[in-house]
């Protein structure tokens, strides 16, 4: 088989699935909201065992830990803008649209390669919504550990946010090296 026939085989699938990522990316969230409500349902009903004298654990910690990380992935696609806008000072990095229309375009390469960028950018919220996981998690870890969870909290944070944004980073980064992009 032809390299340059595979290569534009994977490139069409790419730039054909550029059209479907706001269905991807909305159905994304609903898979992070519904995991986001069973986590925070849990956290309800640890808090109403947490009256019990038998129990001899604190579960304060795994309740908020819950909580926090509960409702952060409910509310995902706010917190993924906050953190984006924050880290990267963009007005609106969740225009995923933007990248099927980019792939519209009359160029193969570029339509292409604005479709790998878009497939990124859902790769950034599923980053994200794996750091929102292992916040659940921190109630259950012994101190000692939490540091090395908090990191990785945080990593995953601004990995994500750095995938979601990573157009908008790529043409900051061409404009201050002179290179249009």
């Amino acid at each position: 088989m032809d390299v340059h026939a595979l290569a534009e085989n994977i490139s069409g699938i790419f730039i054909n699935l550029a059209s479907e990522y706001s269905a991807i990316l909305s159905g994304l969230f609903i898979i992070f909201a519904f995991i986001g409500f069973c986590i925070s349902g849990s956290s309800v009903f640890a808090l109403l065992k947490a009256g019990d004298a038998h129990r001899q654990q604190p579960v304060w910690g795994v309740i908020a830990a819950k909580m926090v990380g509960g409702v952060g992935m409910i509310d995902l696609s706010f917190w993924a803008k906050t953190w984006s806008a924050t880290l990267w000072s963009l007005d609106d990095p969740l225009g995923i649209e933007e990248y099927s229309s980019y792939a519209a375009g009359t160029d193969y390469a570029q339509a292409a390669m604005y479709a790998a960028l878009g497939f990124m950018v859902i790769c950034g919220y599923v980053t994200i919504g794996s750091a929102y996981l292992k916040i659940t998690q921190l109630g259950y870890l012994s101190p000692e550990s939490r540091g090395n969870q908090l990191g990785s909290i945080f990593s995953r944070i601004l990995a994500g946010s750095a995938l979601i944004s990573c157009m908008h980073i790529a043409k900051a980064l061409g404009n201050s090296t002179g290179l249009s992009t």
